[in-house]
């Protein structure tokens, strides 16, 4: 009787420590959501709401074994988020300051002949000069916009004065335009392999997986099953090179009309949305061709590196949404490793 009374004292307090443990979870989920840095407004929410969709799944889990299923989802999110933010706040800085030295000597140009045109342009200027500073990405675009505006009405003025300087300088604000739009094109791709990033593949997968598409999905996972030996050998800059060119090869192996993107430190995943049979044509292609040594440039040596890869062939299944898919990967990825 005594022996029993402990057992199922001992069952309470490990059903109160897995609770514990779940709580803990959502914790560290709302915190995530609750400190994520707001460099694009619309990029944030979409952020906050599948960490929010993360803890919903985790506080519906009776099991802490559970939470292992969305771990990687959890890592991949704040990964993608926290290098789109890092990415696109560096690149526009660095793009409005090669802006600025450009446009500096149009104004420079302009001081002999015409005082009244190089002082506006020379205020506008100070306002760029002054956007680069700041760390809100929606307020750098705004203050872009506004120096633009400033900089086009007195070109506007300038038209029948001096044709080659107008020219000159609608170019450097083409430039500018172009640079910004580039920010949100780079935010997609994996900063290491230039390989779509998780985030981008999941949209992907949505849209060829739509409730309405009958179209054949197929997935080619690729997994590097060395890859934390490796980093503990060489280094993580060694293998992030290592992977870039595993990228590139699986890019001659699928060509360019197929999605591919980096979906983990060490896994890749491939969209061949068709012909299944040619999805399998491919992988098969990938399995034997991935592994092996793969020759890399180092800062600045040429060393050589060993990858041992798994490829998988994921196909959609009747009725499978693209939620279900992206579940099925996920499933697979932390039962194969």
């Amino acid at each position: 009787m005594i022996s029993l009374s402990k057992s199922i004292n001992e069952f309470d307090r490990i059903r109160n420590l897995e609770r514990i443990a779940i709580d803990c979870y959502c914790s560290a989920l709302q915190s995530a959501e609750h400190y994520l840095v707001v460099v694009d407004s619309t990029d944030a929410e979409s952020t906050r709401d599948r960490l929010r969709e993360i803890q919903g799944t985790a506080e519906r889990s009776t099991d802490p074994v559970s939470l292992n299923e969305s771990r990687g989802q959890f890592r991949g999110v704040l990964r993608d988020y926290q290098q789109r933010a890092h990415g696109q706040i560096g690149r526009l800085r660095s793009d409005l300051e090669s802006a600025l030295v450009a446009m500096q000597s149009v104004a420079d140009s302009m001081a002999a002949r015409d005082d009244d045109h190089q002082g506006q342009i020379s205020r506008e200027l100070i306002r760029l000069r002054a956007v680069t500073a700041f760390q809100d990405l929606p307020k750098m675009r705004d203050g872009v916009a506004a120096a633009v505006q400033g900089i086009e009405s007195c070109v506007e003025r300038m038209q029948r004065e001096n044709q080659l300087i107008v020219a000159q300088l609608c170019d450097e604000i083409r430039v500018l335009h172009a640079r910004v739009d580039a920010v949100s094109k780079i935010a997609t791709l994996d900063p290491a392999t230039g390989l779509l990033n998780r985030q981008q593949m999941e949209l992907c997968i949505e849209s060829a997986a739509s409730p309405d598409s009958t179209k054949p999905v197929c997935l080619v996972y690729t997994a590097v099953r060395n890859f934390k030996l490796l980093c503990h050998q060489s280094g993580r800059q060694t293998v992030d090179v290592a992977m870039a060119a595993l990228g590139a090869r699986l890019r001659n192996i699928f060509g360019s009309e197929f999605q591919i993107s980096r979906w983990s430190d060490d896994e890749v995943l491939a969209l061949v949305p068709g012909d299944p049979a040619r999805a399998m044509s491919l992988s098969k292609q990938a399995a034997l061709q991935t592994p092996g040594t793969y020759p890399i440039q180092v800062l600045g040596q040429l060393r050589t590196v060993t990858l041992k890869t798994q490829v998988t062939f994921l196909e959609r299944r009747t009725g499978e949404s693209a939620r279900e898919i992206l579940h099925r990967v996920d499933q697979f990825a932390l039962g194969s490793s």
